[in-house]
């Protein structure tokens, strides 16, 4: 008999679950500054002293000498965003071994930090069943006394602290998340790292690493408590029931990047419903396409290589799907009123518009299936969403597809590029999170049902 184990606590929306959930997590690292303490003034002071031991060491006169460092961060930044204050100083010339032994005298959390005993505990706690360990861009001897101020001192013998002396580098380099897994013996596929910066702490996903990104220590013990009691099997019975409405049905959207597995789970879920008694229905995404599968390819075609702008506009699946009918569709379902829709895509028919959708007001509860229906979760009752690693999701589609190797290539860019821009913004709203790995999906992260959202009108 498979339980259902959810986890209640309320999710901020700075919470962001980015990418890549481990099927099996082996590892949970944290950064500390921001996550695992956060101290204004300890931060404040800190920063202070160290572009002070800048400016000395480069023997500057009086000035603004935080603007002058602002102002090469800004250079060596991207996309208007500021580099690492410690790729600054190297750009300077200065050495990575002074950085590293000044840091330590320009901070001091002894006067700033204080004992976080729910914040220890749920990290103890969490450290029973995985490895738990520590990374900063900040230098060993520095962390290691912040931990100890924040009350992790009896901790530390199982928790291992890595700074840029152990890696060799710094956040946000991809290197550095590599690193701290080889060190830990563990593979980044099996990490979840745990962060306050989406700039550095968010790369770990680029080294295949679960990331979830916090607003401060609160959150982060909410993050604790899931990983720690949030992970097992899923019992889809249950987790219907729970939303079982007395006028219509349930709307429960299941979504996840391309070859995630979400058909798969929606196949399973759907014969244990039915099998329970509950008269289930599904209502794919696709019943909403605008074109057909050969319409679209050709419309895609027209300007492919030819206008880069329009291509762009037109390869937005966001473009693709009617979703002012699907939302007129949800509000039907809600109100019990059944939905009947006629010219629907059809993939037993090669893609062409000539499906129907029959749901009638009796039904109890609809899977309402697709990447992109995240941002309609206010017209749900929950939403899930399935992961699994890029390898697994991609050779998944190209055993679907079974489209020549250019083709399946261009294929897999252009959906891996949408579904990555779309869970950058609507990544927040899911209730469950499954691992998408077969015989069946299993539960890794729950949080409190969008219930409480109201529905739009």
């Amino acid at each position: 008999m498979v339980v259902l184990v959810t986890v209640s606590f309320e999710w901020s929306n700075e919470v962001k679950l980015l990418h890549n959930v481990p099927q099996e997590v082996l590892a949970v690292i944290f950064d500390n500054d921001g996550t695992l303490n956060d101290s204004p003034p300890n931060m404040a002071e800190g920063r202070a002293n160290e572009i002070a031991a800048i400016a000395d060491r480069l023997g500057w006169g009086p000035g603004d000498h935080a603007g002058r460092i602002q102002q090469r961060r800004l250079a060596l930044g991207s996309d208007s965003q500021l580099s690492t204050l410690t790729a600054a100083v190297l750009d300077f010339g200065l050495e990575v071994q002074w950085w590293n032994s000044i840091r330590n005298d320009c901070y001091f959390p002894e006067r700033h930090l204080e004992p976080n005993p729910g914040l220890v505990r749920a990290v103890a706690d969490l450290g029973v069943q995985h490895q738990i360990a520590v990374a900063s861009n900040n230098p060993f001897d520095l962390t290691t006394r912040a931990l100890k101020q924040s009350g992790f001192e009896d901790l530390l013998p199982g928790m291992p602290v890595f700074g840029p002396e152990q890696t060799g580098c710094s956040k946000a380099d991809v290197a550095y998340f590599h690193r701290v897994a080889d060190r830990l013996g563990v593979p980044a596929q099996n990490c979840v790292f745990v962060g306050d910066r989406e700039k550095a702490d968010g790369v770990a996903a680029e080294a295949g690493m679960g990331t979830v990104i916090v607003d401060g220590p609160e959150e982060a013990i909410a993050v604790c408590h899931a990983l720690a009691t949030a992970t097992g099997s899923f019992d889809p019975v249950a987790a219907v029931r729970e939303h079982l409405q007395s006028t219509g049905p349930a709307l429960i959207g299941v979504t996840g990047y391309a070859g995630a597995g979400k058909t798969y789970t929606v196949e399973q879920a759907l014969a244990a419903c039915r099998a329970a008694g509950i008269e289930m229905h599904v209502l794919g995404l696709d019943a909403f396409f605008i074109l057909s599968r050969a319409d679209r390819k050709q419309w895609l075609a027209e300007v492919a290589g030819r206008d880069e702008t329009e291509y762009a506009r037109r390869a937005n699946q966001m473009s693709w799907w009617n979703f002012d009918l699907a939302i007129e569709s949800l509000g039907r379902l809600r109100a019990g009123q059944g939905l009947h829709l006629e010219g629907v895509y059809d993939r037993t028919n090669d893609g062409e518009l000539t499906g129907t959708i029959d749901i009638p007001t009796s039904c109890d509860a609809v899977f309402v299936e697709g990447v992109a229906i995240a941002h309609l979760h206010a017209h749900l009752h929950a939403l899930w969403m399935l992961h699994s690693e890029d390898a697994i999701r991609r050779g998944r589609i190209a055993t679907r597809d079974q489209k020549p190797t250019a083709e399946a290539d261009a294929r897999w860019e252009l959906t891996q590029s949408f579904d990555t821009r779309y869970f950058g913004l609507y990544g927040d709203f899911p209730t469950v999170h499954l691992g998408g790995s077969l015989p069946y999906p299993r539960l890794l992260l729950a949080r409190n049902p969008l219930a409480s959202v109201p529905a739009a009108a």
